[in-house]
């Protein structure tokens, strides 16, 4: 018998709680506990959620590696860096056309992210029963803001010659 959360060996103990997680389980109902341990300890929902949430706590950082992209495809089919104060902006240089085209979808995708975090991880906490889904939330948080702390800071002036 093992627990069904935490796959903690019950086969010595008698009916009760789970030494390890607190969980209650009858030896003689066998939906209180499992027959054999479970070799996946989180099922294949929980690690979608994880990975779209940190997906979406990663947006922001996308978002600035995306307008570095459109700066050096300027670079590159100008051959010199484009002029950032605004003469030269996406929408007048060809090859950036396209990308900049783009980045009213990314836009929307930065302003509902905070949302997304916060859904992703109310689902992955009743998903999971674990502190681990907290862990992913904090890690989806720290790095949505240090995406929006970089495009705030915009050290490259990318996001004052994308929306000039």
């Amino acid at each position: 018998m093992y627990c069904i959360d935490c796959n903690y060996e019950l086969l010595c103990l008698e009916a009760g709680r789970c030494p390890e997680c607190g969980r209650t389980f009858d030896p003689d109902d066998e939906t209180t506990y499992r027959h054999n341990p479970s070799k996946e300890e989180y099922p294949e929902l929980v690690r979608v959620l994880e990975w779209v949430l940190l997906g979406s706590g990663s947006l922001p950082l996308l978002a600035n590696a995306f307008g570095l992209l459109m700066l050096l495809v300027a670079r590159a089919s100008l051959g010199r860096w484009p002029d950032m104060r605004g003469s030269e902006s996406p929408n007048t240089i060809p090859a950036t056309q396209l990308l900049s085209e783009l980045d009213g979808f990314l836009m929307i995708g930065l302003v509902f992210a905070p949302f997304a975090i916060f859904l992703l991880s109310v689902a992955l906490c009743i998903e999971s029963r674990t502190w681990r889904a907290v862990r992913f939330m904090l890690l989806a948080i720290g790095l949505w803001a240090a995406g929006i702390a970089l495009a705030v800071w915009d050290p490259l002036f990318i996001w004052n010659w994308i929306f000039d």
